[in-house]
């Protein structure tokens, strides 16, 4: 599939005064946030400027023709934002959501819940400029900080087309020339939690420093299991985190046009998944609104919820300044890795509520993988600020090839459905662009601004998607003996298949070891494969058949001869 984009030549004639952009003052309400430089260079220089790279060059906050709200990291400090979903609280329009491990961020509304292979964020997320495609784990870069800019509406012209909500740019601290630097500090708080960041800065020459840092959090579960199920009860509720990153920055400035920057990140994340209350039952039942109920106490039952991503990145920054305009060239690479298997409850506790109908041997359940490994190209020239005419010109070049799979596993599927699995082991995406955006100010009270962007675009995908079926017959052609898949210690092998081509996969046999080759390690009460190995092997097409109390559904009965009266599956 190809995908051309044009945004056309848009002009703007400002009367009066320019347009405002709007900095967000959050130490106090009387504090002018113009005071506060936002750079050391500009804590050195004796200036107020709040300098911002919304419109892709450095410019004086006040002399942007849009919305932007840009906080320093001592201000983000001193108002205790320490996570990026905190910055909601600062920014107004802002939202940012986590969802099975994937941030969503959302700016007057706007965004993208898509996190699919096919779906790409609304409001675009950048580090240090560099544009991040699958912002799963961004929350691990939110450390050592210059600053962070959020940009507020379309941005379409300079970032593309999944800047339709604007753009949300982390700008890590950059190394210094002058003397050794550094900092640490560390908190405790409720749910058993404890936290230590740090960094030092160290000059390596009158023109070359290092910077390195480190994050790390420990954060103990924000529910509680209230499953009377002596089994179920053992399971560690959600919301279970072991975080940590570090980070490398190089600096190198030969001379005062020079400037080349390399930084190399790295971070995990683990824990037990993300949580989910599912408090629609509680309600329903209770007739009680959400308020009025302990959202967190939680009734789990089946798999212990389990979660690890892992992330880290390289991006590269040469930067040489002219007389009168600068060129800059940007390369990035990313890799994350992801995988979850769900914590899985039965809503919530609530007083008088009758567990005798609770099925908490029941292992139904949710597994995610993602993998992606993306580069972005940006090559970029730019006039000084200081010119009346200012412009941006610029090509842009980004790749990625993706890996995800999923699987719903339905446990105990007494006929026909055992579960859904969408594996797409190859996934590309490929866009270049070219953008050109101008500013000229026809008076010092009137000023126009104009841009332009061409986008050609490219993905593809392959893999398998659709349903597990085994449709099983006992004895007299009664349907159907029940099948259990996902017990104690199941895992999918979804990406680690042997084989992802179903074509031609028509016989019993082919399907059953189609299946089979989904399971990575069967779980210790799973059924499936013993009753379909001996289709997949080719000893007895029509498998084995046999009873058990938690496969019996009390009417079906298997055949003297020990296999089904008929086999029927069906692949995804």
């Amino acid at each position: 599939m190809t995908k051309r984009t044009y945004l056309p030549l848009a002009a703007l004639l400002l009367s009066g005064t320019a347009m405002p952009a709007f900095a967000q003052a959050i130490e106090t309400p009387q504090q002018d946030q113009s005071t506060s430089p936002t750079t050391p260079e500009a804590a050195n220089d004796g200036t107020n400027d709040i300098v911002v790279t919304a419109n892709r060059r450095e410019q004086n906050l006040q002399d942007v023709s849009g919305v932007v709200q840009a906080f320093s990291s001592d201000d983000l400090r001193k108002s205790g934002i320490t996570e990026l979903r905190n910055l909601a609280v600062a920014v107004p329009g802002l939202n940012i959501a986590n969802q099975e491990g994937n941030v969503e961020i959302f700016i007057r509304g706007v965004g993208s819940s898509n996190n699919t292979e096919l779906g790409d964020p609304g409001a675009a997320p950048h580090l240090n400029g560099s544009y991040i495609p699958r912002p799963r784990g961004l929350g691990l870069m939110f450390y050592d900080l210059e600053r962070v800019e959020v940009n507020k509406g379309p941005q379409g012209t300079l970032y593309g087309r999944n800047a339709l909500a604007g753009t949300l740019n982390i700008i890590t601290a950059k190394p210094t020339f002058d003397r050794i630097t550094g900092y640490a500090q560390a908190e405790y708080g409720n749910r058993d939690s404890y936290a230590a960041e740090g960094a030092i800065n160290v000059p390596l020459g009158s023109n070359f420093a290092a910077r390195v840092a480190g994050y790390y959090i420990n954060r103990d579960y924000g529910f509680t299991n209230a499953s009377p199920d002596p089994q179920a009860s053992k399971l560690k509720p959600a919301g279970l985190e072991e975080n940590y990153a570090g980070r490398l920055s190089l600096r190198w400035e030969p001379t005062d046009r020079l400037s080349v920057s390399v930084v190399g990140d790295y971070g995990k994340e683990t824990g037990t998944g993300y949580p989910g209350a599912n408090i629609y039952a509680a309600v329903q039942a209770t007739g009680l609104r959400p308020e009025q109920l302990d959202l967190r106490k939680v009734v789990y039952r089946g798999q212990q919820g389990d979660m690890e991503n892992e992330l880290w990145g390289v991006q590269g920054k040469i930067g040489y300044s002219f007389d009168t305009f600068s060129v800059e060239a940007t390369g990035s690479y990313r890799s994350v890795d992801f995988m979850q298997a769900n914590a899985s409850s039965e809503s919530i506790a609530w007083n008088g509520r009758d567990y005798s109908t609770v099925q908490f041997d029941n292992f139904s359940n949710n597994f995610w993988q993602t993998r992606s490994q993306s580069q972005v190209y940006e090559l970029r020239a730019s006039a000084d600020s200081t010119e009346a005419l200012r412009w941006n010109l610029g090509g842009f070049y980004f790749k990625e090839k993706q890996q995800v799979g999923y699987l719903a596993v339905a446990d105990r599927g007494y006929c026909c459905y055992s579960g859904t699995e969408f594996t797409m082991p190859d996934v590309d995406g490929e866009s270049f662009a070219f953008f050109a955006d101008a500013t000229y100010d026809v008076t010092d009270r009137l000023r126009v601004i104009g841009g332009i962007r061409y986008t050609e675009e490219k993905k593809s995908r392959f893999g398998i998607g659709g349903n597990w079926a085994l449709t099983l017959g006992g004895n007299n052609g009664d349907c159907c003996v029940a099948t259990r898949l996902g017990t104690e210690g199941f895992r999918p092998a979804l990406l680690d298949r042997p084989n992802f081509n179903v074509a031609g996969l028509t016989s019993p046999q082919q399907r059953a070891q189609f299946l089979i080759e989904g399971i990575k390690s069967a779980g210790a009460r799973d059924t499936l494969i013993q009753q379909i190995g001996s289709i997949a092997n080719g000893t007895n097409p029509n498998g084995t058949c046999f009873t058990r109390p938690d496969i019996d559904n009390g009417f079906v009965t298997c055949p003297a001869n020990g296999s089904f009266s008929y086999a029927n599956l069906t692949i995804p």
